[in-house]
């Protein structure tokens, strides 16, 4: 299981049309590692939370994730330090981590290509499977230290969760594209 803080930056649609308040937001999620009915390795995401509105409804319309409006910070002060506070409920996180200078790309085989490269994400709309195809450049990665001073989206899920991470990565980040949903 994984717990993902990140800055979606320049976001558009595939038009090319930049999306009103959705275009710079965070988010953080809660993902899973999975192989498909195909045998097809991709992600499953147990819960995304996000500053952005636009892009909270539009993710669970178009895409059928358990997306949710919270509010966020993001601050760089030598650690990164992420915070959420979900809308709806109060489900708080806290994640401080470094961001090494020495990121390198993953290598087929490692256990970071196996947590990074994943180019399908899953879901569940209409009660029906679905998958997304996902493209990506080979992400740079380092590992590094991280604290949760909390992990409110983990613990709806797990309920016997530690605040140090059994691992941590950092990453700066590469450009995404996600294809719309088809089913299984």
């Amino acid at each position: 299981m994984g717990l993902v803080p990140f800055q979606m930056l320049k976001i558009r649609h595939r038009s090319g049309l930049w999306l009103p308040t959705a275009h710079n937001f965070l988010e953080t999620n809660v993902r899973t590692y999975v192989v498909g009915p195909d045998g097809r390795p991709g992600v499953w995401f147990f819960s995304l939370d996000a500053s952005s509105r636009l892009a909270v409804m539009g993710g669970r319309l178009f895409y059928g994730l358990p997306y949710f409006k919270s509010k966020m910070t993001f601050e760089r002060r030598g650690r990164l330090r992420y915070g959420l506070a979900r809308t709806c409920d109060g489900t708080e996180s806290t994640i401080l981590t470094e961001a090494p200078q020495d990121p390198v790309e993953t290598v087929p085989g490692s256990l970071e290509f196996w947590l990074v490269e994943r180019y399908l994400l899953y879901a569940m709309k209409h009660a029906r499977l679905y998958s997304g195809r996902v493209w990506h450049k080979p992400y740079e990665v380092a590992a590094c230290d991280s604290q949760c001073e909390s992990v409110g989206p983990v613990e709806r899920v797990l309920s016997d969760v530690g605040s140090t991470p059994a691992m941590s990565h950092f990453s700066p980040g590469v450009d995404v594209e996600v294809w719309p949903l088809r089913p299984v």
